[in-house]
């Protein structure tokens, strides 16, 4: 196997003309706090980024920052502000040669945009540019919250709009407690549970609740991040014995990136495009576990309409799993055509992103 097997292919440049760069800030309120790590989360930030070729056409992307992360905004501005600055009038071919020098989320919204304007020259969808056997819709997992007295009815919820996975967020109270409610919670039938822990336990504590998951008379699809130090010889010890996937997460983008998917000590990645720094990489790493033998998802860091509809064209271009990208609903004025229909996202058919909310109009200020 390769060294980096997640490399994607040489960029084939789309002759586009002169391209002019915009960069447009965005805010977007939550309806309700986001469960982030090191804290509730009540709005995202990001920035769009539009590039208009000679004919009128424009390519969009988006670049979102860290949800609870405005340290690491300036920098990131900065760097699309100069490319876009320095970028003036020069065609595609000079954008793509700036695309290794970007921080990653930043790299993830040029790159989006040129393959919008690529896929749009094509007059095809970004996720059949992408991939040609691309399939029309995606499978997403309900948010469900978590492991509290209202759970219960979130799931039958869930199971009614038609989701065939929940996740469930594990680690906000302390394990004896989280144990008593796991015991006693009933699960629609149909419905599996995805859990995440967010590096909550101990090695005790996680063999405790992992032990207990096992033993549920439910299905258990995942458990995510369960260790507070992912250290492998750990992680690869618990998932040899237990049922259900462990999966990285946080700790793969964090820590263990540089490795070969075959090397990863659980049998399941979450893969999140903005940190990898693009959909082709997003791709090309997706395709290098799948050959190691690993379960692939994909997932949101809470990206605008115009970065999340790029990700479900990427899903749909993976074609298989059951992936984290119905965050749409989280928004306070979320985009109608990213809510997700009976568990499943429809993806856009016009040429490149397609969709109303490209350019915008759902942004909030």
């Amino acid at each position: 196997m390769p060294a980096n097997p997640w490399k994607p292919a040489p960029w084939t440049d789309v002759d586009t003309g002169p391209l002019e760069g915009r960069l447009h800030p965005w805010v977007m309120p939550l309806r309700s706090p986001w469960p982030g790590r090191h804290g509730p989360i009540e709005k995202t930030h990001g920035w769009r980024l539009g590039l208009q070729a000679r004919d009128g056409r424009t390519g969009w992307g988006e670049a979102v920052y860290p949800p609870g992360g405005g340290e690491r905004a300036l920098p990131l501005y900065s760097s699309l502000a100069a490319l876009v600055e320095a970028g003036r009038g020069h065609p595609a071919a000079w954008w793509t040669r700036h695309l290794e020098a970007l921080p990653a989320p930043a790299r993830l919204a040029l790159e989006t945009a040129l393959l919008d304007l690529a896929a749009q020259a094509a007059g095809r969808p970004l996720a059949q540019y992408l991939a040609p056997g691309a399939v029309a819709q995606v499978d997403v997992n309900a948010p469900a919250g978590g492991l509290d007295e209202g759970l219960e009815a979130r799931l039958r919820a869930a199971r009614a709009a038609g989701y065939r996975v929940a996740k469930v967020k594990l680690g906000r109270r302390p394990v004896a407690e989280e144990l008593g409610r796991l015991r006693r919670l009933r699960v629609p039938e149909g419905l599996a549970l995805r859990f995440d822990a967010n590096r909550a336990w101990s090695p005790s504590e996680a063999e405790r609740m992992l032990h207990a998951l096992a033993e549920a008379h439910w299905p258990v699809e995942a458990c995510e991040e369960p260790l507070a130090d992912p250290e492998p010889g750990r992680l690869a010890r618990l998932q040899s014995v237990l049922p259900f996937d462990l999966a990285l997460d946080e700790s793969l983008h964090d820590r263990y990136l540089a490795l070969s998917p075959a090397s990863l000590p659980v049998r399941r990645v979450v893969l999140k495009p903005a940190r990898l720094g693009g959909l082709r990489r997003a791709l090309a790493w997706a395709e290098a576990a799948r050959a190691a033998g690993r379960t692939v998802v994909f997932t949101s860091w809470l990206e605008g309409p115009t970065g999340l509809r790029a990700l479900v064209h990427l899903a749909a271009a993976w074609g298989r799993g059951v992936h984290g990208l119905g965050t749409a609903a989280w928004f306070a004025q979320p985009d109608p055509e990213l809510l997700p229909r009976q568990g499943r996202l429809s993806v856009p058919q016009g040429p490149g992103l397609g969709g109303g909310g490209v350019q915008g109009r759902s942004y909030g200020k």
